[in-house]
This record gives structure tokens, C-alpha cells and sequence, in this order.
């Protein structure tokens, strides 16, 4: 483990499974999925939320294309009980603690032709082309699961952690099948979620190959903005708290990012980053008058100057129209 960092990859076996709910009624226990396939033509985010207490599960696939379009299923679906993940097509299954993990789905996908028609959802699934969808991938660790804080807490109270890993498997779209390899991402969370205790945050990941891959935060909930994450350089893991971020954004009154420049320190030395984003997906939850939009962003990335792919998630509280971690400087 990596020197003074022990308490942020304090997880076992049995942080695996699936926990008994508490008694609010927002308690959730989420598991998501990301990839970004080796080629950098197309990334995927997958994503189970089981709102136990409120007797309901969100349940998103999505892929991102590098042509700016996008297949997408989202659904909220009843549920009773809390006694496995799978719900609408879409199934998790643990084949080995802290290591391996299997996802399955089948069902249908909307086509949409540009991923930014998502600010008008219902414009955008009414007139979107509905094709037959299914995939089995499997994602292996790469890196120990770790968590943003020391004993993986989160916003809102929630336990936390995630991971990197790599993926392989099948996926069809449409009957056309096609074998996909690459990296990415993992999460599992359970407690009390409320999306909107969070003002802001960016999700950087980028991959060259299993030696050379990070994914790493930076969050502004109350008091100073915090970073966390993992980085690998040249084999080696390292525990990032901090990060510089330089972005550029649309200037059509729609502030969707479209470059960002990122910096962490790694144990004395820097890793630069250059996002260019390729395709975007903008999403959004409302509570009461409270907006908050999260764009998934396919992305061409440099690190340190080396060809490479990624992703990032930009998420705002939106203010009179106008995403607040702009005007922080994010």
C-alpha cells in the first residue's frame, strides 16, 4: 500500500456486496461502470442507483461516440427488496471481491445523432431511433479500490469507494457486434445520496495503456475545494491530492467545456494533461428549483505530450442560468 495513504484503501471483501438500507428515505446504494475503449472511438458509462426506501432503481447506459453521437437507455424502474443489482435488462455480478466484476444488459437503446440534443430530453427521445442493444463485459481491477476520503466517506454521508480497471467483452448494437478492449473506472456507494449538496466538481480520466492511466477528482462541496484520486505512471501508483485546471468553454450561452488543461504533482514530479472534447452528453437532476446538470464528455487526450484517450464529467449547480464552477474557476 502506498505509504500514508493506508486509510484511503481500507476496504475488504465484504464492501462488495449489497448492504442493508437505513431508514431515510433517500438511501441509495449505487454501483457504476466506465470504460473508454482502447481506440478512443466510442466509451461507455453504466450505472445501477437502488433507491430502496423510495421503491425505485436508476438505471443508465450510455455510450458516447467519437462522431458526437450517442446510444442511450435511462430509466427509473420499480423495485422491491434489496437482495440483488439486476433491474431493466441490466445485471451486476461480483466474480471475485475487490478484483473482478461482470455487467450484462439487454434491451433497447435511443440513437441519438449529437449527444448535446440531450439538453431537450424529451425532444431528444421522441424523435430518436430505437435499435436492440446487449453487452458482457468484464472489468478487473488494476489498481486497490481506494476512497476520496480516509475510510471512504463521501458527500452526504455516504460509504465510498472506487477503482480503476481494465475491460473486455462483446457488445452489439443493432446486430452489429464488435469486440471491445480498454480502462476505466469504478464506483460503489451506499447511504443517503442528495446530488445537490454538491456545488461542483470535474472527473478527469485518461488512459494510455494499463502502465499509464488516472482518474482523478476535484470537488467543491463546503469549505476548500478537494482532490483525490489515482494516478499510474510508467507501473507506478500514485496517491494524487491535488490538481491544476485550466478550461475553455462554449461561448454560446450554453458553457459546455470544450478543453481543459490538468496538472497533478506525483511524488515531486507532474503529469500534464490536455482534454479535447469529441463528444458530450449533457444530464440533469432537479430538486424543487435546484438544477444540477452533469456532462459526460468523450475526450482526445496528451499525457505529457503522448497521444491518448479519455473522459470527463463536468457537474454544476446551475445559478441564473449559469454553471457556478465556471465562475470558481473550474
Amino acid at each position: 500500500m502506498l505509504p500514508g495513504y493506508e486509510e484511503y484503501f481500507a476496504f475488504d471483501a465484504s464492501d462488495e456486496g449489497l448492504h442493508t438500507p437505513g431508514p431515510q428515505s433517500n438511501w441509495n446504494e449505487s454501483c457504476l461502470f466506465h470504460l473508454v475503449e482502447a481506440d478512443g472511438g466510442a466509451a461507455w458509462l453504466i450505472r445501477i442507483g437502488r433507491r430502496v426506501n423510495e421503491k425505485y432503481a436508476e438505471v443508465t447506459v450510455m455510450e458516447l461516440r467519437s462522431d458526437g453521437s450517442t446510444a442511450l437507455f435511462i430509466k427509473r424502474e420499480p423495485i422491491s427488496g434489496h437482495s440483488s443489482w439486476g433491474v431493466a435488462g441490466l445485471d451486476f455480478t461480483n466474480l471475485q471481491p475487490l478484483k473482478t466484476w461482470n455487467a450484462k444488459f439487454s434491451g433497447q437503446v435511443s440513437e441519438i445523432e449529437r449527444g448535446e440534443a440531450l439538453s431537450d430530453p424529451k425532444q431528444a427521445f421522441s424523435s430518436a431511433k430505437k435499435v436492440s442493444c446487449d453487452f458482457d463485459l468484464k472489468f478487473e481491477d488494476i489498481v486497490p479500490v481506494f476512497g476520496a476520503y480516509p475510510g471512504g466517506g463521501y458527500a452526504g454521508g455516504q460509504r465510498h469507494y472506487e477503482g480503476i480497471h481494465r475491460c473486455s467483452g462483446r457488445v452489439t448494437i443493432d446486430g452489429k457486434q464488435r469486440i471491445v478492449t480498454g480502462f476505466g473506472f469504478r464506483d460503489h456507494s451506499w447511504g443517503v445520496r442528495d446530488w445537490h449538496q454538491i456545488e461542483h466538481w470535474r472527473w478527469c480520466f485518461g488512459q494510455i495503456d494499463a502502465e499509464n492511466v488516472f482518474s482523478i477528482v476535484a470537488i467543491q462541496q463546503e469549505g476548500p475545494r478537494h482532490v483525490y484520486g489515482v494516478a499510474v505512471r510508467n507501473g507506478k501508483i500514485h496517491f494524487v491530492n491535488n490538481m491544476t485546471n485550466e478550461s475553455e468553454y462554449t461561448t454560446d450561452g450554453n458553457f459546455y467545456l470544450e478543453r481543459i488543461r490538468m496538472q497533478c504533482q506525483l511524488d515531486g514530479d507532474i503529469i500534464d494533461t490536455r482534454f479535447k472534447v469529441k463528444c458530450r452528453v449533457p444530464l440533469r437532476h432537479k430538486k424543487g428549483e435546484m438544477v444540477l446538470r452533469i456532462v459526460e464528455n468523450l475526450a482526445d487526450v496528451e499525457i505529457d505530450g503522448v497521444p491518448a484517450v479519455g473522459w470527463i464529467e463536468v457537474a454544476d449547480r446551475i445559478v441564473d442560468g449559469r454553471p457556478v464552477g465556471i465562475a470558481a474557476g473550474d
